[in-house]
């Protein structure tokens, strides 16, 4: 819910907002807040568990996952965009079970394929509506895919390898995230350029503001989640998020109707099924 009214309302800042170009910007809020947030939550408690050099890593490829998802929404539509960051649970899946040594099951395989082929044909039929494929979105779409398979895995070890805090984990992981962005944003002068935009439009920065908080509160669901069921499960949850956004999109702004929604609705549906029974037969 929290996520999905953050990207509502991240759709109007890109798509909205007259003379709008600082999406690293946006990604170096969100990152800060994460910071502030996770250093309240971890509070007096007892000293770091995870190594810096793994927190770094997953701060690193935070950055990168975050910024470039969003500089991606320059070249394609957000529906478009949203699909294709659902290619990322197997990527996921994949350095899960070859680099953690997590095992799953053949139905559960199946499940996260059908799922992703779901989010496919929801935004295949978005797009046969309003394509606006471009290359480079779907290059950095990609890339971000990479750098979020990296980022999912390294703190499925740390919270469930190592027992670090939820809290523990957001601060020193967005820390390091927010280092490197806030170093980019002032190299690349778009830093000096996007505050004054921000502080010259009490609507712009109230968005800002309530995207990074909604966002905040399910990403912090979404981290406990990771904690309890590991990355994969967590995943699997964000594609039917993403899968969601589509489906809102079309509820809220009426469309004509395309056959691959049906299709999409009938993967999901196996998936469900298939990635239920799986879990009854782990006996969770």
């Amino acid at each position: 819910l929290f996520v999905q009214l953050s990207c509502y309302v991240e759709e109007w800042i890109f798509k909205a907002l007259p003379g709008f170009n600082y999406h690293w910007t946006v990604a170096l809020v969100e990152l800060l807040l994460f910071t502030a947030a996770g250093r309240i939550g971890v509070g007096s408690a007892a000293e770091r568990r995870g190594p810096l050099h793994v927190y770094a890593g997953v701060g690193f490829s935070l950055a990168l996952g975050t910024g470039l998802g969003k500089i991606a929404f320059r070249h394609l539509n957000y529906a478009t965009g949203t699909v294709l960051k659902s290619m990322k649970l197997l990527p996921v899946l994949a350095l899960s079970a070859c680099w953690l040594g997590r095992v799953y099951s053949a139905a559960e395989v199946v499940a996260a394929c059908l799922m992703v082929a779901a989010a496919a044909l929801f935004g295949l039929g978005e797009c046969a509506l309003e394509p606006s494929f471009h290359p480079v979105g779907i290059a950095l779409s990609f890339a971000c895919l990479g750098a979020q398979a990296v980022q999912s895995n390294l703190q499925d070890t740390l919270l469930r390898d190592r027992g670090c805090s939820v809290h523990e984990v957001m601060l020193y992981a967005n820390a390091f995230g927010a280092i490197a962005v806030l170093i980019l944003t002032i190299c690349t002068g778009e830093l000096a350029a996007a505050i004054p935009f921000f502080l010259s439009s009490h609507h712009a920065l109230a968005l800002l503001l309530v995207r990074s908080l909604s966002f905040y509160v399910g990403a912090l669901f979404y981290t406990m989640l990771m904690q309890r069921a590991g990355a994969v499960t967590a995943v699997a949850v964000t594609t039917l998020r993403k899968i969601l956004t589509v489906v809102m999109s079309f509820a809220f702004f009426p469309k004509p109707w395309s056959d691959h929604y049906a299709y999409g609705g009938v993967c999901l549906l196996v998936a469900l099924i298939l990635d239920a029974r799986a879990h009854h037969a782990r006996g969770g």
